[in-house]
């Protein structure tokens, strides 16, 4: 799967939207946020006689990357995982006449069993945008009766499906720890190559 995924890097066909790496108690939940407040009107009144909006309700959705994690280690060492993750973003307001962005949501919620150090990968999450837009020549295309001479409609079609990977390792003792630290410490190191790079690294460890 790692050389699939790393085919399509290089292929430009593959972008990693976010890495990170959590350290977590056993039987505690983990959250990692990567993304902006929107505020969202969930409320207005209007006045119709003038045509003016006199009050609003406004709350602040998370949007982005966001990842909640729980795991619990059985005594043989397999590692149960509680996942929420969802990633959305923020699109332009419908006309609705509340002036206030919608947002699109791919989300999953799911429990796996998973040994030490495995990787997992949760696929499906597919997302389909359909575009109509139209084109031409400047200025041309706007003249009466005429422009259609100058102008044309562009399709699109883009397909998307999220992946999600996930590695959990077991710390047990403080050398354990003392080494995912300085692993940590190099990869951060490396943190503004990589974020400049095109073609990102999807090794496994």
């Amino acid at each position: 799967i790692f050389a699939l995924l790393n085919m399509l890097a290089e292929n430009n066909n593959l972008s990693v939207l976010s890495s990170p790496q959590i350290l977590v108690l056993n039987n505690e939940t983990a959250t990692v946020n990567v993304g902006d407040q929107v505020p969202i009107v969930t409320s207005q009144i209007t006045d119709t006689a003038n045509n003016t909006t006199s009050n609003q309700t406004i709350q602040y959705k998370d949007t982005g990357t966001i990842l909640n994690v729980t795991p619990r280690i059985n005594y043989d060492g397999i590692i149960l995982l509680e996942v929420d993750q969802q990633v959305s973003q923020v699109n332009e307001a419908l006309s609705t006449g509340v002036n206030s962005p919608t947002i699109s949501t791919r989300q999953v919620k799911t429990k796996l069993a998973v040994k030490d150090g495995q990787t997992i990968l949760i696929g499906g999450l597919i997302r389909r945008k359909k575009t109509d837009n139209e084109t031409g020549v400047p200025f041309l295309k706007d003249v009466p009766v005429l422009g259609s001479l100058f102008k044309y409609q562009v399709r699109g079609d883009e397909k998307t499906e999220l992946l999600i990977m996930i590695t959990p390792y077991v710390i047990e003792n403080e050398d354990v720890l003392d080494q995912y630290i300085r692993e940590f410490r190099e990869k951060t190191r490396g943190l503004r190559a990589s974020v400049y790079s095109d073609r990102p690294s999807l090794s496994p460890r």
